[in-house]
């Protein structure tokens, strides 16, 4: 089973290339009305949307389950986060007005379990009245359709989250070649395929793609990165992720979609503790 902290650990001194995606600093400014003081970050990576959101005046806290991102966070940019896990976190009740679940918390974990518990232990953590804010991931239509065809999210509604790094290191030849074979697809299909996404993919998603490649083909220690991968997180979209709220009766007042991300608006006021 691979572990999650681990990766983002072994991660860390390369987010520097990627970590303004899915909840990322446009998205951050869109939701800025919704956020109140003081604010608690959970998933804070290097500090990029606390230091956003500090510099709009607001009281921000961050934490982040990996020592080696808390660390860099001071060296990058000065900012101190707490080093601690999500499903545990070292705060009293109702010590925040607003809460964030960064992506890359929940949204990368298949234990509906832990996800639940991380949830809660932000919601008890949140003032009554206040918002709790859990982001997700989200895939491009054209990625997912592309992703779909060439067998990277599956039926069972899961990404081969490791295939797809594995993919990004392939040499352009080999990995036409490899797409062909896994999606069946002709020679004309397998141009079309790569030409639609490159026209439709949102120039974000591109760098975001362009900068995996470029860690995994210069990286000493690429194999160790690709091992540290889950071999496949659940593939998340608006109804499945409204579908998780409802079995485990989370109150949701919103689904928000962004272009990067979806953020799901959950209720701190019901809280019972031991949900």
């Amino acid at each position: 089973m691979t572990n999650k902290s681990n990766f983002w650990q072994l991660w860390a001194p390369h987010l520097a290339l990627f970590e303004d995606n899915h909840l990322d600093l446009q998205t951050i400014n869109i939701i800025a009305d919704k956020i109140s003081q003081p604010v608690l970050i959970v998933g804070g990576g290097q500090g990029l949307l606390v230091d956003a959101l500090r510099k709009k005046g607001l009281h921000v806290d961050g934490v982040d389950s990996s020592s080696e991102m808390v660390r860099l966070a001071e060296q990058r940019r000065g900012i101190k986060l707490v080093h601690a896990d999500g499903s545990s976190l070292p705060f009293a009740d109702e010590s925040y007005a607003t809460t964030i679940i960064s992506t890359g918390v929940v949204d990368f974990l298949n234990d509906e379990k832990q996800i639940l518990q991380i949830i809660n232990e932000a919601r008890r953590v949140t003032k009554k009245g206040g918002r709790l804010l859990v982001s997700y991931y989200k895939v491009h239509p054209a990625a997912e359709k592309f992703f779909k065809r060439i067998g990277i999210i599956t039926e069972n509604h899961t990404m081969r989250f490791r295939r797809l790094f594995e993919l990004s290191r392939l040499a352009p030849f080999k990995f036409f070649a490899t797409i062909r074979q896994d999606g069946n697809l002709s020679l004309c299909g397998a141009i079309a395929e790569l030409l639609r996404i490159q026209w439709f993919l949102p120039k974000q998603e591109r760098l975001l793609s362009n900068a995996m490649c470029k860690i995994l083909k210069t990286a000493d220690n690429a194999d160790e990165l690709i091992g540290s991968i889950a071999e496949s997180i659940p593939h998340h979209t608006r109804e499945s992720i409204s579908t998780l709220c409802k079995k485990h009766k989370l109150p949701v007042n919103a689904i928000l979609v962004y272009e990067m991300c979806f953020v799901v608006d959950v209720g701190v006021d019901q809280f019972i503790e031991g949900q």
